[in-house]
């Protein structure tokens, strides 16, 4: 089955004062709309910056956060390289996401900028998750199982066997330093 974690975090209030850092081989954009009519990335895109994503409209950063729109986006890193850093310059202290990069060889980057309107978010919710995964967007076993994803195509795992009576251990480390 695939398997992930989900630690999210919160921006700062002022758009573009929060970085990720990430190195990482390639990315993929969630192949639908996270959010319909309200996201903006090429769903399904390949990507190698942050800082340069394809949009519907020419190319997005995820790299400076909050943005300064409401939006809905997900994209997955592959072959990260070292842990993944989000600092808020704007509150000055640093986040860092280490991980088992054998069990969860990707990296979702979930960005929800009040781009959901629905209740309990109601276009107020700014979030970063930084979730690492062995999984296909958090698309369930379905899609997770089938060799032929769009993280699988490119070699990446996207699930692993575990059979009854099996345990599987990890660990990760959140770490928090003052700017």
């Amino acid at each position: 089955p695939p398997i992930a974690l989900h630690p999210c975090f919160s921006p700062s209030k002022t758009a573009g004062k929060t970085t990720i850092h990430a190195g990482f081989d390639f990315g993929r954009v969630l192949p639908i709309e996270a959010e319909a009519a309200v996201s903006r990335l090429r769903p399904d895109a390949e990507f190698n910056d942050l800082a340069k994503i394809p949009s519907k409209t020419g190319s997005m950063r995820l790299d400076h956060l909050p943005l300064s729109f409401a939006t809905e986006e997900i994209v997955q890193l592959c072959g990260v390289k070292g842990p993944v850093r989000l600092t808020n310059h704007e509150e000055k202290y640093q986040v860092g996401v280490e991980y088992d990069q054998r069990l969860f060889p990707s990296l979702l980057l979930w960005v929800s900028n009040r781009g959901r309107d629905e209740y309990p978010w109601l276009g107020r919710f700014e979030g970063v998750g930084i979730e690492p995964i062995c999984g296909a967007f958090d698309l369930g076993p379905d899609v997770g199982n089938w060799g032929k994803n769009p993280i699988a195509s490119h070699g990446v795992a996207t699930a692993f066997r575990l059979r009854a009576g099996q345990t599987i251990n990890t660990e990760y480390v959140i770490r928090v330093d003052a700017l």
